[in-house]
């Protein structure tokens, strides 16, 4: 314990003050971040203080960022977000005072989060102590969905960020996955409309070979061009970094006859023309 921390924060419920000691343990010796709510991202946690207690007494994690945070947690409602917390004591004599974002330094606790678990499991996990088990959590999955899909052909020069981001993105294609491929979008405004579209239109031809050519420098943004071998249907999408500078899909097309069209100026075979091109090969 470092000097100032005063002793453990002892409550009526040994979970309520285990929050607490645990806000002071990720801010005293896992140098966590305070974090903006705007920005708030999966594996983020979000501790709540009520008026009349001395200390938080209660904590989520953030399962997604779309329409404000969406939580996960241990408590009447396994699944909740922000505003509904809030909202739900606003007015009352022991209402919300204060709520605070923090993002663990080494984000153990994103995988948390992307393995979906009970609130209780998560709650076990937080106050329990149990992050450091979930340390290769993301690249499981990641490898779990590599070996179930179908290998991505490459052709140009993607950047990590835009690369990773175009893999998943044809995943949730190819397993008709509206909602996450929506998760994918930078923007809010029309990415479940445009989510839906694009399964509806290109679902069945991502479960087959899929070639992505990659355009110009890939740094902040990048188009790309998807070619679906099933079917010959070819697919402009726009991988970029978003506000909260993570990579991400534009999903701004919600009128399906838009979201389905051929882009005119695409090469009708992948490297033939526009992209900087050094042969086809498979991303992993």
């Amino acid at each position: 314990m470092r000097p100032g921390d005063g002793p453990p924060l002892k409550n009526k419920s040994y979970t309520w003050a285990g929050a607490e000691n645990f806000r002071r343990h990720m801010l005293g010796y896992r140098s966590a971040q305070h974090i903006s709510a705007a920005y708030g991202k999966p594996g983020d946690l979000v501790l709540f203080k009520w008026k009349k207690e001395r200390g938080y007494n209660h904590v989520a994690i953030v399962e997604r960022n779309r329409h404000g945070l969406q939580l996960i947690q241990h408590g009447s409602s396994n699944r909740t977000s922000l505003a509904a917390a809030t909202t739900r004591y606003r007015g009352k004599a022991n209402y919300i005072e204060h709520v605070i974002v923090l993002r663990p330094k080494a984000r153990e606790l994103t995988m948390v989060c992307k393995a979906r678990l009970s609130g209780i499991a998560v709650a076990a996990a937080v106050l329990g102590g149990l992050m450091a088990g979930c340390a290769s959590g993301e690249s499981d999955g990641y490898q779990t969905d590599y070996t179930s899909h179908q290998p991505l052909h490459v052709v140009g020069y993607p950047s990590t960020g835009s690369l990773e981001t175009v893999q998943k993105a044809v995943w949730r294609l190819a397993d008709g996955d509206a909602e996450g491929l929506a998760e994918l979008g930078v923007d809010d405004k029309d990415a479940d409309a445009t989510a839906r579209n694009w399964v509806t239109s290109f679902g069945a031809a991502a479960k087959g070979e899929v070639t992505a050519d990659f355009y110009d420098e890939g740094s902040v943004r990048q188009v790309v061009v998807l070619y679906f071998a099933k079917t010959g249907q070819v697919k402009e999408v726009e991988a970029r970094i978003g506000e909260d500078d993570a990579w991400g899909i534009t999903l701004a097309e919600p009128n399906p006859a838009e979201a389905s069209a051929r882009p005119s100026w695409a090469p009708a075979k992948p490297g033939t023309t526009g992209s900087r091109s050094s042969g086809a090969q498979s991303a992993r």
